[in-house]
Parts: C-alpha cells; structure tokens; sequence
C-alpha cells in the first residue's frame, strides 16, 4: 500500500512539473499584436547599406555599389549586384554587371539547342557541358581577370576576350562563340549566339541573380 502510495505520489509531481512548464511556455508566447508591432519596427528601421545605394545623388549611388562589389563580403556584393542589375538605369545595370564579373564569380550559362538535330559532341566538350533530353546545355564560366588593353574581361586561364561591356550592349567572344546579349528586367544576361559546330544561331542565357 505504501508503495502504491510513493508511486502515486511520484506521477502526481510529475504531472504537475509538466502542467508547469505548460504555463511557463504558454505565458512566454507571442501574441498576434506583439509579432505585427515587432514586424513594424523592424519595417521602420532603414538598412543603411540599401540607404547607401539608394542616395538621391547618383554619384554616391554609384560609389557605393562599387565600394560594396569591392568590398569581398559575399552580403554586400549581393546586396548591391541586386541594387544595380535589378535596376532601371541600363548604365546602373551595366556598371552593376561590370562591378560583378570583376569579382570573378562562377556564371551558370545555358545553351537552348532544341532547333539542332543533334548537338554536337566536341561543342560539349569544348564548353564542358552537359545537355539535357529537350537539348538545352549547360556549362559553367569562371571570369578571368579585365584587360585595360582590350577593354574586356578575358576567359579564365587565357588572355582572350570573353566579356566586354559597351554602349551597344554585352559582347560575348571567343574562338567557338560570338554573343551579343542584353540584361533583362529579373537581371539575368539573355540574347544570341553563334556557336561553333552548331548550324543555327542558339538561345542563351546567363543567370547573375540567385
């Protein structure tokens, strides 16, 4: 009897441990009003790195996307690729883009080949690409370093142009590949190619925004 009783006893405390700690949790939660009034205050603090780039004088504008590409925080080069690519402006878009492939970043590329009958082995191996069964290929392009001389961002590891940036728009160039290409409005790199063992001018697109 006594043992029933201690056992009794014992899940009686326990019970009322977790009755409890039941309050303490639900006596802690947030309500409806406090997560909207938290919402606000944070909606009402300005991050000051977007109030950098959205400074009515163009000219800080524009000195502060640089300094931010520059500045080799994976954050900040987001943050002010987005700023500039996603922009209005086709000369902030195009700084913004020039400021982005002096980073030297990995472009994810894509080739729409559905017109060919077959896509040609030695053009995959020569851009180390893949295709898919709708004959869409994909490849990745490290940036090489710009050359004053040229004007032009070279192909990584070679002193050939691969990306130059002018008043008529984006030129793609290389020994198998000849693009001209536009920055669209969601801030991608999209136009035409003339690619090498490929009969017809191909689609392209390069993605800059994750």
């Amino acid at each position: 009897m006594l043992r029933y009783f201690k056992l009794l006893t014992t899940g009686f405390v326990a019970a009322l441990g977790l009755t409890c700690i039941s309050t303490s949790v639900a006596a802690q939660a947030l309500t409806a009003e406090e997560i909207s009034r938290m919402l606000d205050e944070q909606a009402a603090t300005p991050n000051p790195y977007a109030a950098l780039l959205n400074d009515p004088d163009p000219q800080r504008s524009m000195g502060a996307m640089k300094i931010m590409m520059e500045s080799g925080d994976p954050q900040l080069i987001s943050l002010a690729k987005e700023f500039g690519l996603l922009s209005s402006n086709p000369r902030v878009q195009k700084e913004a883009l020039g400021y982005y492939l002096a980073t030297r970043p990995n472009l994810a590329v894509q080739f729409d080949l559905s017109k060919e009958d077959g896509v040609s082995s030695s053009f995959l191996n020569a851009f180390r690409a893949t295709e898919n069964l709708q004959q869409q290929a994909f490849t990745t392009w490290r940036i090489g370093e710009y050359d004053n001389k040229q004007q032009c961002f070279v192909w990584d590891g070679d002193d050939d142009c691969m990306f130059k940036i002018n008043a008529n728009g984006v030129f793609i160039e290389g020994s198998h590949i000849k693009a001209q290409l536009s920055i669209t409005p969601e801030g991608a790199l999209l136009g035409v190619a003339r690619l090498g063992w490929i009969d017809n001018p191909s689609p392209m697109q390069i993605t800059l925004l994750e």
